[in-house]
């Protein structure tokens, strides 16, 4: 039988379902077994409730544009399992996953199949890959939370929380603090976290300081300024200024460009990041499409935070008619309040049609 990618992934989703815990130790014990735990290069993780992605995608986009080879594994997917892991800015081929996933199980095997979870799987491919083509940088966006994710077995010094809101209580608490400590556990001791909202949540302060880490808080220790077309950036002495807005919060790009500065010997070029950020396209995030004489834009908004960040740009752009929305929500998520935001401007003559869709939180995270 030919163990191609459609069989590995199948082959996933039967084994992972016996994992039902969320816990770093089986993670931990196969990645420590093929030296995955630790890299000689720069790793920084991302997380935070919204703006992972983009944030992802900025510092792949300025690190390429410098000339570095960089590794980045983003989740979920949109089309196909290949685009959450990158290399050079392009999406791993079948072959290389199936090769590595040969080896995985070669490793389980030899530790009687523990459980691993659907993530697990993929961060395990993801670093396999970025160790054999020996990057230059490894981005590592978090699947959920932050202190049990699969990404959090690696060690790194760098670590930004993009932002925090209501999202996946079920799992990380039922409020902003509980739900901040969690995001907040991908601070290594001594390591440094760029927190890139305004309101920095006690939790997250407390853990700073138990693992005696350095933070940077937006708004305090650097900061963007934007205008209408433009934005600039600022920390101490350090400023990049005219850079194009992106398609998504500028703050994302600027924790970006923050997390890299604290890298002693990445000099940043102001016309290199004037030109990645006139380029920076993010599919599915206000990702706008022409389709028969009509104009469509599709996001990945998934919670109350993100519709309605969606909904002031969407009620932003010309439009002439009735402007028609289709949601397609998990059952898990609180669609209830992010319906309402079709309410915030009655001019626009919002039809939502939505449809509650029942997931498998393992599976599409």
């Amino acid at each position: 039988m030919v163990k191609d990618l459609a069989y590995w992934l199948e082959w996933i989703r039967a084994y992972h379902d016996q994992a039902t815990e969320y816990s770093l130790d089986n993670i931990g014990l196969v990645a420590r077994q093929l030296n995955l735990t630790s890299f000689d290069i720069p790793v920084i993780v991302v997380g935070g409730t919204n703006g992972k992605g983009s944030c992802v995608a900025s510092m792949e986009a300025i690190l390429l544009a410098h000339g570095y080879k960089v590794g980045a594994f983003t989740s979920p997917h949109l089309h196909k399992f290949n685009e959450r892991i990158r290399i050079n800015g392009s999406n791993i081929s079948d072959a290389k996953i199936c090769s590595i996933m040969q080896i995985l199980y070669d490793c389980l095997a030899n530790n009687k199949f523990i459980p691993l979870r659907f993530f697990d799987y993929a961060t395990l491919i993801a670093l396999l890959a970025f160790k054999q083509a020996t990057v230059d940088f490894i981005l590592l966006e978090v699947g959920l939370g932050g202190r049990l994710d699969a990404v959090n077995v690696v060690e790194h010094a760098i670590s930004i929380i993009t932002s925090i809101s209501l999202d996946h209580c079920e799992w990380l608490g039922a409020s902003c603090e509980a739900i901040a400590r969690e995001k907040a556990g991908i601070v290594h001791k001594g390591g440094c976290l760029i927190y890139a909202e305004e309101n920095l949540p006690t939790s997250v302060a407390e853990v700073v300081f138990e693992q005696q880490a350095q933070l940077l808080h937006y708004g305090k220790d650097y900061c963007c300024k934007e205008g209408l077309n433009s934005w600039g950036w600022h920390k101490g002495s350090l400023e990049f200024l005219n850079l194009p807005k992106p398609s998504f919060p500028v703050q994302n790009a600027a924790a970006a460009i923050c997390a890299l500065s604290q890298i002693p010997w990445l000099q940043l070029k102001q016309n290199i990041l004037q030109q990645v950020f006139n380029n920076l396209k993010v599919p599915g995030r206000l990702q706008i499409e022409q389709y028969c004489g009509r104009e469509l834009v599709f996001d990945v908004a998934h919670n109350p935070a993100a519709v309605a960040w969606l909904s002031a740009k969407v009620q932003a752009m010309p439009r002439v008619g009735k402007t028609v929305v289709l949601l397609a929500i998990a059952a898990t998520k609180d669609y209830v309040s992010m319906l309402q935001f079709g309410n915030v401007e009655p001019i626009i003559g919002c039809y939502v049609l939505y449809r509650v869709c029942v997931e498998r939180l393992h599976w599409s995270h």
